[in-house]
């Protein structure tokens, strides 16, 4: 799905197990597989760690990409900011809401979900002899004890599109940083110090920053954001909407059915004025509320939205 998650009912399903259990059914027929049970925690965790195994061994930004996309779209989304309960199934369709797991509930994502959870810190940071790899945009710190070197990273990613980072070092020390830039990023401003340095940067790709480091050196990030449409692929008038990073989820009680053509839409897209994580779509004569996934608690919500004629 647009999120990164997987498994679900089979794409023609006729028996009670192949609408209840999860499947990887037969690639790319996803649009009829839309029902509340969907998107299996336990898969997406087990993913999360396989695309970081993954960018170990090989160093590329494909799997980075995956990481953040499932992190803030399909592992943030499974818990509820109230309580603290987790869910099974993280539906996609609408109108869904979460059903979460009770206190005794004792399912395989009961202990999947502790276990991704006390690992959120997990996939920030990686290294090799000579450079730190920026992958993950949270607030955290991370010491390399060979090289002696501490470094700080504040923001509100992904809600707002800034990310500093402050050195903390003894001596002034030679090495590369390599800031993941996200397949979503098309324009990206970096400043060295307060200093707007003059570098190009490529979606899916790493910003390679070389130099000698000192105490209390900074760097800041700024993305630029836009709205996206991820299509379903196997059918082109059904799709989610992105903001960044973020995966949108309408506020809605009934199927989100569509009659503008995708430019329009997107052209009817706008950030609620004053907030930092509120949007609305015109869409005609209606008008929709959107918010991130990760923010929808017990409301019901629909992410994937369909083009019809009328």
């Amino acid at each position: 799905y647009a999120n990164g998650t997987s498994s679900g009912p089979r794409p023609n399903a006729v028996t009670d197990t192949s609408v209840s259990a999860e499947h990887w059914g037969e690639p790319g027929h996803l649009c009829n597989t839309l029902s509340k049970q969907i998107a299996e925690s336990c898969v997406t965790h087990n993913t999360q760690r396989l695309n970081s195994a993954l960018f170990a061994l090989t160093g590329e930004s494909c799997y980075a990409d995956a990481f953040m996309n499932v992190f803030y779209n399909g592992v943030l989304p499974v818990q509820s900011a109230s309580t603290g309960a987790y869910v099974y199934h993280l539906p996609l369709g609408a109108p869904r809401y979460k059903k979460y797991l009770k206190e005794n509930d004792f399912m395989c994502c009961s202990g999947s979900c502790t276990e991704a959870f006390s690992k959120l810190n997990n996939g920030i940071y990686y290294h090799n002899d000579s450079a730190i790899y920026v992958n993950s945009y949270v607030p955290s710190k991370v010491y390399w004890k060979k090289k002696k070197i501490q470094l700080e990273q504040t923001g509100n990613f992904p809600k707002e599109p800034v990310v500093d980072f402050q050195f903390s070092v003894k001596h002034p020390t030679n090495f590369s940083l390599k800031f993941f830039i996200p397949y979503w990023a098309e324009e990206v401003d970096v400043f060295v110090n307060g200093e707007k340095i003059n570098v190009q940067t490529k979606p899916s790709s790493f910003l390679e920053i070389e130099r000698c480091w000192t105490n209390q050196d900074k760097v800041r990030i700024e993305f630029h954001y836009a709205f996206y449409l991820k299509t379903m692929p196997d059918k082109e008038k059904m799709f989610a909407v992105f903001y960044g990073p973020m995966m949108l989820a309408f506020e809605t009680k009934s199927e989100v059915i569509l009659r503008s053509d995708k430019n329009v839409i997107l052209r009817g897209l706008s950030k609620v004025d004053g907030t930092t994580a509120r949007f609305v779509l015109r869409d005609g004569t209606q008008t929709y509320n959107l918010r991130p996934l990760f923010d929808i608690d017990d409301q019901q919500y629909g992410v994937y939205a369909t083009i019809r004629d009328f």
